[in-house]
């Protein structure tokens, strides 16, 4: 396999949270406190990505899974990239993608919730901070953009 966007499967469930839970643990650790990188992955399993089942996740491949997204109407809810493979081009790629989902439904206005970490990886897509927030997880900032 080379270099794809893809639906995932549930078989591709477990990878997708290894993923994920690896993602948050290296390139959030900067931003974030250790209690709050495990506030975040408390809780998550492999059955819990009920969006792809949904068909709102999709995965980026290249010999394996390398990152994933989640978006929906007006909204993309997550853009994770494994830590041994950023800055290749692959979230960018995820990115592109999301926002065509979200953009489907005729809104041109697209909602984000960025990690601290992340910000300046959604600026340089044109996402603008608008507000600010905090979970169980901490901090993070309410990103939006524009398509007409």
């Amino acid at each position: 396999v080379h270099k794809m966007i893809r639906m995932p499967t549930t078989e591709d469930a477990q990878r997708i949270h290894e993923l994920h839970t690896i993602s948050v643990r290296l390139l959030c650790k900067a931003h974030y406190s250790e209690e709050q990188i495990n506030a975040c992955l408390t809780g998550r399993a492999p059955e819990g990505y009920t969006g792809i089942a949904r068909n709102e996740m999709f995965v980026f491949e290249d010999d394996g899974i390398k990152g994933f997204g989640h978006a929906i109407a007006g909204e993309i809810l997550a853009i994770f990239v494994a830590p041994e493979y950023i800055n290749q081009g692959i979230g960018s790629e995820i990115l592109k993608h999301a926002i065509k989902l979200a953009t489907q439904a005729q809104t041109d206005l697209i909602k984000l919730k960025s990690t601290l970490n992340a910000s300046s990886f959604y600026s340089q897509f044109g996402f603008k901070v608008v507000g600010k927030g905090t979970n169980k997880n901490g901090p993070y900032l309410i990103m939006k953009k524009k398509f007409n």
